[in-house]
């Protein structure tokens, strides 16, 4: 392969180091630093994700958490106003049964005494 990447005029995608570079010492530093870094992009890179994923899954666990806290508390509202409607009921009966007996003797009475 040529400078310019070709080959018999054909061009070479090919990034292949002339044997020169491959056996002195500078060069291979230079790959093996070079990917080296990579790995470490890499690695960084994942790590990274990882730490994104497990900070979306903590939000989508506190907002979970809260959604059923919260329908918890809508529940439990419920629950209390249908029991303080049911006592308010109960309550309203036994006056009404209360005057009805208050009424009634009053009318007893009023009888008794003609």
């Amino acid at each position: 392969m040529f400078q310019n990447n070709k080959w018999n005029d054909i061009v070479c995608r090919a990034k292949r180091p002339y044997i020169c570079q491959r056996t002195h010492p500078a060069h291979v530093k230079k790959l093996a630093d070079e990917k080296a870094a990579k790995e470490a992009a890499d690695k960084a890179k994942a790590e990274a994700a990882a730490k994104a994923k497990k900070a979306a899954e903590e939000k989508a666990a506190k907002e979970a958490a809260a959604k059923a806290k919260k329908a918890a508390e809508e529940k439990a509202a419920k629950e209390a106003a249908a029991k303080a409607k049911k006592a308010a009921e109960e309550k309203a009966k036994k006056d009404l049964e209360a005057k009805l007996a208050a009424e009634k003797k009053a009318a007893e009475a009023k009888i008794a005494a003609e």
